[in-house]
């Protein structure tokens, strides 16, 4: 059950870290994708390490990991930007369009 309460601790501050870059680096909004595009990569390289060469239970749930916080990070990134699109008319934004 521990391990439950570290996965949702650390999706949360990944959930933070998007919206402060979604809010404060507006030029840059692609780190998003780029931060969960890593992850996906760090996922996909650790399964390969396991079915290729180690048979570690540990590498398999950190590879597991790592591909359920990249698919998070993608669905969050993509929420945020959608959001952004469709804003409703009197959202007060927190971005000045002067």
């Amino acid at each position: 059950m521990d391990i439950f309460f570290i996965f949702i601790g650390i999706n949360f501050f990944i959930l933070l870290g998007f919206y402060a870059i979604h809010i404060f680096l507006t030029k840059i909004k692609w780190i998003k994708y780029l931060f969960a595009g890593v992850q996906l990569l760090i996922g996909i390289t650790s399964w390969l390490s396991v079915l290729l060469t180690l048979n570690s239970l540990t590498i398999a749930i950190v590879g597991s990991f790592f591909l359920i916080n990249s698919l998070i990070s993608f669905v969050i990134a993509f929420l945020l930007d959608l959001f952004e699109k469709a804003k409703p008319h009197w959202f007060i934004s927190t971005h000045s369009d002067v």
